[in-house]
């Protein structure tokens, strides 16, 4: 289960270091894919196997699901982790997604995102009240 916030700088090409408690379950190689709410999504290839072959298997009667699956596809890139565990960003994805030089990495179960620290810490702080109210909601 992959759980956890951590906050790296990007070096110079645009790499960070994975935690050694990420690596253990995602795996020497990872699927990073364009996420919803501009990060991105992180894999491990078993899991990118099972998302993509649910993805294939849209039906290509509707615009969302052609939208879903050219999103889900064009935007996957595989990529190793280096012998020392750092993970380099493709710049497509640096450029739209990471302006600040500095990332956020969630563990979210089963997947990773990767969030700019700017957008993370705006966006944690305004969602805040959503946890709360799940919890009432799920009590009730």
């Amino acid at each position: 289960m992959l759980t956890g916030e951590y906050e790296y700088a990007l070096d110079s090409k645009g790499r960070f270091l994975m935690p050694t408690e990420f690596r253990s379950y995602l795996g020497d190689s990872v699927y990073l894919v364009r996420g919803f709410e501009n990060c991105i999504y992180v894999y491990s290839e078993e899991q990118w196997q099972r998302m993509s072959e649910n993805i294939k298997n849209l039906s290509w009667s509707t615009d969302a699901a052609r939208w879903v699956k050219r999103i889900w596809f064009s935007s996957s890139t595989r990529v190793a982790l280096d012998p020392q565990g750092r993970v380099l960003i493709p710049q497509n994805l640096r450029e739209s997604l990471v302006r600040s030089g500095k990332v956020v990495l969630l563990g979210c179960f089963d997947y990773v995102e990767i969030w700019d620290a700017e957008t993370w810490k705006q966006q944690s702080a305004e969602k805040m009240s959503l946890l709360g109210q799940f919890f009432q909601e799920a009590n009730q």
